[in-house]
């Protein structure tokens, strides 16, 4: 039911179910990483792990964001979308995926919800809640998965109306497409009879907080649920004032948090051995630097356990600034207790956890560095970006409402050189010398000039007059070979592309100088391909016959020949 994740998190092995293919997946984070939200759409079309399969061939990875793109929503905080190690041009295919909440707080739910449908036409909703950001972070979480099936009229819809009014409030900040789609998502998340949970639990609920969104818990009633008799608390990031709330009735209790969150104040809150962080051998390990990331609440009352986990750090910006999801789920009659979920959790058995009784701060209190506020302020200020063809390359400048702080802040494009210098900025800040494959509405963000406490992240700014063709241009930057067309179109036709994906050097090899020659195996298994898909998904073809001006002079005559006769053939087969 419940899991913790190590090391670089592949989403797609948690998202996927098998048997079942996704319709379409809405991810709630405040934090994203590009590389591993290219695992979902990768996973979506159910290509494996994402390295290996990049590693085979660029144009792998432009099928598998052509296939799965339309089918997914990102939802993130504004500044908090890292800066990839490379940063391919594949990036800006994903910008009709992705979303900043702007927001007064951080926007800060974890959350996937997943319309997923099986060859019978049974049609499910799944629900993971979870503490992991959309990154490849190494730290312990928790995540857990509910599933439901749709059964076309609206049940239990007063259950369920947190996920939904939340899910309905992030959908204004997406594209109107996506929008729609979202909303077509909530209404079949109301029309889910049940969502199940396994022992030891019997019952779930949700809790979605959000200051401006009408709807959602109460606060003042969240405080008074969470407050326990016996409680264990598990969070990376604390404030007395919020610990002083959650264990203002508990007789036994334990917080596990990172050391350097523990004051003089908060050792004596919580009395002598109740405290606990993550033994110090795997925070030290030399390959994989473990620390605790997951928010989890045990809170045991008048013969009642319930187990809260999500997105709320015990903070005081969690339950009352920013956006936040947790799941309550509540345990059988018997099946729990307070000792019973110290000693699974924090057992000396599975020394994951150790008891600490150091100081290691005198204020778990963390002020905003000068970076830090110049950074902030600099994206609310952001207003728009429009790009202007000068000759052969563009210029791109973008607009900003206000500028002028006390550290340097620059910005630079996503894509394009290596050495493309950042440009400090001003009310109108000119990004010259672009080529159509590079413009994009990502671009990095830099606040301060010491790498140590310098502020850095993607941003996505709505950019004006970005040419039709810019996609052709990418499509045709990656896929400059005709062995890398044939590849990308055996990954669109095939339901199971790995077992006949080629890589380029096998095709050297197969093909020769003739990409589609009659003793060829790509042939052979491209042909049986197109057949499969004639008889089974005809429509897949039209994807095929829109993507052909894409790849200009890339496109072998020979499969133009194919196409056309498939084609007719599908006439007849309808």
């Amino acid at each position: 039911m419940a899991e913790s994740y190590f090391k670089s998190l592949m989403y797609g092995d948690m998202l996927n179910s098998p048997g079942y293919e996704v319709e379409f997946a809405v991810g709630l984070t405040y934090s994203l990483d590009l590389e591993a939200l290219i695992s979902v759409p990768i996973s979506f079309g159910m290509l494996g792990d994402s390295e290996d399969f990049v590693k085979q061939s660029p144009a792998c990875l432009l099928a598998a964001i052509r296939k799965s793109s339309d089918k997914i929503a990102v939802f993130c905080n504004p500044s908090s979308i890292k800066v990839p190690r490379d940063c391919r041009t594949v990036y800006s295919l994903l910008e009709n995926s992705i979303f900043p909440v702007k927001q007064k707080g951080n926007f800060h739910p974890k959350l996937w919800a997943i319309q997923e449908v099986n060859k019978e036409g049974r049609r499910r909703i799944k629900l993971v809640v979870l503490s992991r950001n959309l990154t490849f972070d190494d730290s312990l979480d928790i995540v857990v998965s509910l599933t439901g099936d749709v059964t076309g009229t609206i049940r239990n819809k007063s259950k369920y109306m947190p996920v939904v009014n939340l899910l309905d409030w992030v959908a204004k900040f997406a594209t109107p497409k996506k929008r729609e789609m979202v909303r077509r998502l909530c209404d079949n998340i109301c029309c889910v009879d049940k969502f199940v949970v396994d022992e030891p639990f019997d019952d779930y609920e949700f809790y979605a907080f959000n200051p401006a969104i009408s709807g959602l818990m109460n606060q003042e009633d969240v405080y008074d649920e969470m407050q326990g008799r016996d409680m264990i608390v598990f969070s990376p990031f604390i404030d007395e004032k919020t610990l002083n709330w959650l264990f203002e009735k508990a007789t036994r209790k334990h917080l596990v948090t990172r050391r350097n969150n523990i004051t003089q104040n908060v050792h004596d809150l919580m009395g002598l051995g109740n405290i606990f962080a993550v033994n110090e051998s795997l925070i030290d390990d030399e390959e994989t630097k473990v620390d605790l990331h997951a928010k989890m609440y045990f809170v045991s009352k008048g013969g009642n356990n319930n187990l809260y986990l999500g997105s709320a750090n015990a903070t005081h910006s969690a339950f009352n600034r920013n956006t936040e999801l947790l799941l309550r789920l509540h345990y059988i009659p018997y099946k729990a207790s307070f000792d019973k979920f110290k000693e699974t959790m924090l057992g000396e058995e599975d020394n994951q956890y150790v008891p600490v009784d150091t100081i290691f701060a005198d204020d778990c209190t963390r002020v905003l560095t000068e970076e830090e506020i110049a950074f902030g302020e600099a994206i609310r200020n952001i207003d728009h970006a429009k790009v202007v063809k000068t000759g052969e390359q563009y210029d791109t400048i973008v607009y900003f409402k206000k500028c002028g702080w006390n550290v340097d802040v620059s910005i630079s494009p996503l894509q394009g050189p290596a050495n493309k210098p950042s440009v400090e900025i001003s009310a109108e800040t000119k990004i010259s010398g672009m080529l159509l494959k590079d413009l994009s509405e990502f671009y990095i963000l830099t606040a301060g000039k010491d790498p140590k406490t310098q502020q850095r992240s993607v941003v996505k700014i709505r950019t004006e007059g970005i040419p039709e063709e810019r996609d052709n241009a990418i499509f045709q930057s990656i896929v400059d070979t005709e062995n890398k067309f044939i590849n990308y179109v055996s990954i669109l036709l095939s339901d199971h592309p790995q077992e006949t994906l080629f890589n380029e050097k096998e095709q050297e090899r197969l093909l020769g100088n003739k990409v589609l020659g009659k003793d060829s195996s790509a042939t052979t298994s491209l042909y049986e391909e197109m057949l499969n898909t004639v008889s089974d998904d005809p429509d897949r073809l039209d994807i095929i016959k829109q993507d052909l001006n894409k790849f200009g002079n890339k496109v072998p005559e020979s499969f133009k020949t194919m196409l056309d006769i498939f084609l007719e053939a599908r006439k007849y087969v309808r």
